[in-house]
């Protein structure tokens, strides 16, 4: 509600069990929001070229607009590999 974001997406890693958000995506759903889960594999590079191989442009678009809208649940480590990833493979602008 802070930053007034309608559509954003949850990323976590298979360290986190996400049955401990439940209520907070019920609450969010209730209020029209729209999130997505998204597991982060070890391999997250592996990951990311899984999405340029499997998307559209026009998906990978609108995929890149809810990266700037996204939570991160994981450790530390996975966090800072998940965000050099993606920005070296240009999907998120660093400022983001």
């Amino acid at each position: 509600t802070e930053y007034a974001w309608q559509k954003f997406i949850i990323f976590y890693d298979s360290e986190y069990d996400i049955r401990g958000i439940q209520e907070f995506l019920d609450k969010v759903s209730q209020q029209g929001m729209d999130v997505a889960l998204q597991k982060v594999e070890n391999n997250i590079n592996k990951m990311i070229t899984t999405l340029f191989d499997t998307m559209r442009i026009e998906e990978l678009n609108r995929y890149r607009d809810t990266l700037r809208r996204a939570i991160l649940v994981m450790n530390p480590a996975t966090a800072k590999s998940f965000i050099t990833e993606v920005v070296e493979t240009n999907l998120v602008a660093f400022d983001c």
